[in-house]
């Protein structure tokens, strides 16, 4: 079982560590992107092990992948938006 918990903590590191190198802006606001993080794995989780149909299931996990990926691709945009608007004032 603490294997096990381990193993989860080290997957909400990386993922969050990632994220936060990827948006240094990010930084101070790191209790917020180890929230989304845990909420996000807890949600696919979740979806794998309830009592449903494996449509349903499967279902699911694709529209909270579609969810994960469509903020990971707005937070880049943004993060390019204002790189761009950094260089053009200098």
């Amino acid at each position: 079982m603490v294997f096990i918990a381990t193993i989860q903590f080290g997957q909400v590191e990386v993922v969050s560590a990632t994220i936060l190198e990827h948006f240094p802006d990010l930084k101070k606001r790191k209790e917020l992107v180890v929230l989304a993080v845990c909420l996000s794995l807890f949600l696919l989780g979740l979806s794998c092990v309830s009592y449903v149909s494996i449509t349903t299931t499967t279902t699911t996990t694709i529209i909270i992948i579609i969810i994960i990926i469509t903020l990971i691709l707005y937070m880049m945009i943004k993060a390019t938006t204002i790189m761009q608007l950094q260089l053009q004032r200098k």
